[in-house]
C-alpha cells in the first residue's frame, strides 16, 4: 500500500495544476575518478595536451619523490614484500574522464580497472612504475585499448601490445583463497595524484549482491583500508600480494567504509564474453488509463472522471472524480493492493488542490474503518479517527 500512497501525492497536484511529475530518485555513492584532474585533450595524438594537463603533470612529478621503495614508511616485512610485488603490477590510467589506477593481470598486459575510470572511451593512456625516482613524463604514457566493460559491476579490461610495456611489469595473480573478515587488505594506487601510494587496513565485511547505485551491483569487500579518488581501479591485495579486489568506491560520509569489487564478480567478468551494460529502469510516470469519461454519481450528480496507472503496471489504480457542481468536493479513489476494489478515498473539499480528509479501508472488506484528518492539507493524514 505504501508505494501507491506515495505515488498519490503526485496525483493531488493534478487538482491544482493538471500536471504531474515523478519524484522517485536513487543516489548511488560511487567514488568517481577525479574530474578536475587534467587529462590529455586528444588521446589520438598524445603529443597534444592543454595547460591544465601540463599543470597536472608538474604536480604529479613533484609528488613522486620518495614514493619508490621507501621502506621507512612501510611497517613490517610483510607490508614491504606486498608493496614490492604489487607496485610493479599497478599502473596509472588517464582517460578523457579522469585519472585512476589499474592492476596488471597477465604478461600479455591485460589490465583490470574500473569502468568509471575508462568511461566511454575506446582508448586510454597507461603509465608504468619505473625502477627509480626518475620523473614520469607525459610522453611515457602508452596507449591501450579498452577490450570490454561491465557497467553493472563497474569493471573494465584494457590491453596493449606486449612490446610497448616495460620489462619490469609484474602481473598480479588472482587469489584463489577464501577471503576472511579481519584479514589484512593492502591497497596500491594514486590517490590525489600521489603516485604508487600504499595503504593497509583489513577486511571489515564481505557483502554479496551489494547495490551501491541505481545501476551498480556486485559482490564486494567492505574494507577499512584508506582509499580516495585516484585509487579507483587499483588492486586490493592479500598478504601474499595476490588480488582479492578492485578498489572501487567509498562511503563519502564515513572514511572507514570503503569498498572493492571482489574476486567472484571479477572472475565472472573476465569469463564473460563481450561487454555488459546496465538496464536503466524507466522512471515510472503517472499515466492516464483511457480517455476522460462522464458519469452520474448518486451523491454528487454529473461528474468528469479520469483513470490513472500509478505504478506502471498498465492497470487502473486510481480515478479522479470532479463533480460538475462546484459546491461538491473533488475526490480521488485508490486501489492500493491491486485487488480491484477501492480502499482509499482522498477528498479535496475546498477544491484548492489540498486534501482535507480521507477514508481508508484498512482490512479490505469493502468498508472504510478509518478517517484521516489532513489538517495541513498534505497527503499523509495528521491524525486518524475511527469510522463507526
Amino acid at each position: 500500500m505504501s508505494t501507491k500512497l506515495s505515488t498519490l501525492l503526485l496525483l493531488v497536484l493534478f487538482l491544482s495544476q493538471l500536471a504531474f511529475a515523478d519524484q522517485t530518485s536513487l543516489i548511488g555513492k560511487q567514488m568517481s575518478s577525479d574530474k578536475d584532474a587534467a587529462t590529455a585533450s586528444n588521446l589520438e595524438d598524445i603529443s597534444v595536451f592543454n595547460s591544465d594537463t601540463s599543470s597536472f603533470y608538474r604536480n604529479l612529478n613533484s609528488s613522486t619523490k620518495g614514493n619508490f621503495y621507501e621502506s621507512k614508511v612501510l611497517r613490517g616485512a610483510s607490508s614491504i614484500n606486498v608493496y614490492r610485488k604489487g607496485s610493479f603490477g599497478t599502473v596509472l590510467i588517464i582517460s578523457k574522464d579522469g585519472v585512476g589506477s589499474g592492476a596488471i593481470l597477465t604478461n600479455k598486459v591485460h589490465i583490470l580497472t574500473n569502468k568509471h575510470v575508462v568511461g566511454d572511451n575506446n582508448k586510454v593512456l597507461v603509465y608504468f612504475k619505473k625502477n627509480s625516482n626518475e620523473k614520469i613524463k607525459f610522453e611515457d604514457g602508452v596507449e591501450a585499448d579498452v577490450i570490454k566493460v561491465d557497467e553493472v559491476s563497474d569493471l573494465a579490461l584494457i590491453q596493449m601490445p606486449r612490446n610497448l610495456a616495460p620489462g619490469n611489469i609484474r602481473p598480479i595473480p588472482i587469489s584463489k583463497d577464501k577471503v576472511e573478515v579481519g584479514a589484512d587488505a593492502h591497497a596500491i594506487g594514486h590517490p590525489s595524484q600521489q603516485l604508487w601510494t600504499y595503504t593497509k587496513g583489513y577486511i571489515s565485511q564481505i557483502r554479496t549482491d551489494f547495490k551501491w547505485s541505481e545501476i551498480h551491483e556486485a559482490d564486494v569487500l567492505q574494507i577499512q583500508t584508506p582509499i580516495n579518488p585516484g585509487n579507483s581501479g587499483g588492486p586490493l591485495l592479500n598478504s601474499k600480494a595476490e588480488l582479492i579486489g578492485i578498489n572501487s568506491f567509498k562511503d563519502i560520509e564515513n572514511d572507514s567504509m570503503n569498498y572493492a569489487v571482489g574476486t567472484n564478480s571479477i572472475t565472472q567478468f573476465l569469463s564473460r564474453s563481450g561487454s555488459r551494460f546496465a538496464e536503466v529502469k524507466k522512471k515510472c510516470e503517472l499515466t492516464k488509463i483511457g480517455e476522460p469519461y462522464r458519469s452520474n454519481d448518486e451523491n454528487f450528480g454529473p461528474t468528469s472522471n479520469q483513470g490513472f496507472d500509478l505504478n506502471c503496471d498498465g492497470k487502473l489504480d486510481s480515478t479522479l472524480v470532479i463533480p460538475d457542481d462546484k459546491t461538491q468536493p473533488i475526490y480521488t479513489t485508490l486501489d492500493s493492493n491491486d485487488n480491484g476494489k477501492i480502499d482509499i478515498i482522498l477528498v479535496d473539499a475546498n477544491r484548492d488542490g489540498k486534501i482535507n480528509f480521507s477514508y481508508i479501508d484498512t482490512d479490505h472488506d469493502g468498508n472504510a474503518d478509518q478517517k484521516g484528518i489532513h489538517t495541513s492539507g498534505n497527503f499523509i493524514p495528521d491524525r486518524y479517527e475511527a469510522v463507526s
